[in-house]
């Protein structure tokens, strides 16, 4: 999820609410806020304008917000390895195949692993585990995910350990586990 996306939620603020105060079409407001390529680094002043006239503060301090949770991303990401980790299992509950890949961003690991959710078409029962290791090499499970002949198998899937995580990773986390009906407290 986009760092903006994240900062308009915690702030209670809509897309609708910032193409009325622009008086510009929702659907320009939605590809600058759904970018993959963060606000911080895009020439749209207009948008963050129009943020700061709806929430009362100045185009200055919504950017310090946004460039604030950026480092907070930012070092997280260097002091955490994130892992994804995918298991394929054979009838009788071996393990047919594993890997784990190595991500220096957490949220592009969450990313890969909503990809490799949506587009599995193993038959077999398949885990999906993300997993963080801190500077102590201490491994915390985040999210499992569990599939069984091409569907979802929640009884097995989880949330874990998200206090671990900045609150705007959490917030990416309860929203993958969301779209797969796991609970995350």
């Amino acid at each position: 999820m986009a760092l903006l996306d994240n900062y308009l939620k915690d702030n209670r603020i809509t897309q609708s609410m910032i193409a009325k105060t622009m008086d510009k079409p929702s659907s320009s407001v939605a590809a600058v806020i759904n970018s993959k390529i963060d606000i911080t680094e895009q020439n749209n002043i207009q948008t963050i304008r129009a943020i700061a006239k709806i929430i009362n503060k100045t185009p200055g301090d919504i950017l310090n917000e946004l460039i604030n949770l950026e480092d907070i991303i930012m070092g997280f990401n260097e002091n955490c390895k994130t892992y994804l980790v995918t298991n394929i299992f054979n009838k009788d509950d071996s393990i047919f195949s594993d890997e784990v890949v190595e991500y220096d961003d957490f949220s592009e690991a969450l990313s890969d692993l909503e990809s490799n959710i949506k587009t599995n078409k193993i038959n077999d029962r398949i885990t999906y585990g993300l997993t963080i290791s801190d500077e102590n090499d201490i491994e915390s499970i985040i999210l499992n995910i569990e599939l069984e002949n091409n569907t979802e198998n929640t009884g097995s899937s989880y949330v874990d350990n998200l206090e671990l995580l900045p609150e705007v990773l959490r917030n990416d986390v309860k929203k993958v586990a969301s779209a797969h009906s796991i609970k995350a407290d």
